[in-house]
């Protein structure tokens, strides 16, 4: 994810002014944080439901 927040962040300064580019590089890197930890619970919750229909 480091690199997707990088480009992101890249991408933002050209377009926003710096009190907006702030907010939104917060925003992105709360954002990133909560899909990390939701992919990962989702992950393990689909993982462990599909394992026994796999077999």
């Amino acid at each position: 994810p480091t690199t997707v927040s990088s480009t992101t962040s890249t991408s933002s300064t050209t377009t926003a002014p710096p009190g907006e580019y702030s907010y939104k590089t917060i925003y992105i890197f709360l954002c990133t944080q909560k899909v990390s930890t939701l992919l990962k619970s989702v992950g393990v919750a689909v993982g462990s439901s599909v394992r026994p229909f796999i077999r």
